[in-house]
Parts: structure tokens; sequence; C-alpha cells
């Protein structure tokens, strides 16, 4: 048995009458709303984050976007320059085209060459003429003719010098 003055730790629990130590409660220190409270805190910071991160990546692209826009702008304002220039350059070269085409033009560069005007002109025309198949399997055209009446120079109204 124990001693009259030392107590066991049996006797504690094993005498009903004797006062309970209070001993504080730590679940009661603990509160749900308080749990509650910083994962809310914590969702409202997360979506905070990404809500600016999404907002900083959209202005990044609209500036950038901007700024392409802004050097395709000078690329396409030296197109339009060019397309201008080539188009001027076009008008030029039919202007010549037609110059150097005409009667005018032509005939005394040819007599200056010792190039001579005909006695006659003849146009000779040819119709088409029907695509046959041999019983060989061989495809030919069967050749026609026509002719026109020959024409003498004074008749075509060609330039005399």
């Amino acid at each position: 048995m124990a001693e009259p003055g030392v107590r066991s730790s049996r006797a504690a629990v094993a005498s009903p009458d004797a006062p309970q130590p209070q001993v504080p409660n730590r679940r009661a220190a603990l509160e749900a709303v308080a749990d509650a409270q910083s994962a809310r805190q914590r969702r409202s910071l997360l979506i905070g984050a990404v809500s600016g991160a999404v907002l900083l990546a959209s202005v990044f692209a609209v500036v950038s976007m901007h700024v392409h826009m802004a050097q395709n702008q000078y690329g396409l304002r030296d197109m339009q320059v060019s397309l201008a220039q080539q188009q001027q350059r076009n008008l030029q070269l039919k202007d010549e085209f037609a110059r150097k085409s005409s009667g005018e033009w032509i005939v005394p560069r040819a007599n200056a060459l010792g190039l001579q005007q005909p006695e006659r002109v003849e146009v000779v025309t040819v119709e088409a003429s029907p695509i046959t198949k041999s019983p060989s399997g061989n495809i030919s055209r069967t050749p026609s003719t026509g002719t026109v009446p020959p024409r003498s120079a004074k008749d075509s109204g060609a330039a005399t010098h």
C-alpha cells in the first residue's frame, strides 16, 4: 500500500469523491468559423491573383497587337506607294506600246531598215477541220483548204511613205 502522505495515481482515479483537476478543453479554443473564414480569405486571394494575372496578360496582348498592327501599317504604306508607282509605270508602258504598234511608227522604222511594201497581199485562212478517228484508233484532222483572193497593197489600205 501507499504511505499516508503519498498518493498514487490509482488512488486518485479510484476515489470518486476526489475533486477532478480542471483541464482546459483544447477543442473549445478552435472555432470552425475561423477555419471557414481563412479558407474564404485564401480563396479570395487566389481568385484575385488569377484575375490579376489574366488582366495583366490581356493588357500585354492588347499592347502587343497594337504594336504589331502599327508595324504592319508601315509595311502597308510602303506597298501602297510601290503599287502606285507600278500602276503609273504600267500606264506609261501601255501608252508606249500603243504608240509603237501604230502604223505611223512602224512604217518609217521598217523603211529605215530597208523593208519595202509588197506589191500584192494574200490572206490565207484555214477553217477548222473535224477530228476523225480511224478504225485502227488513230486520231487525225482532215485538212481543209480555203483561200481568199489576193489583194494589192493599195487595196489593203496600208500606209505609203
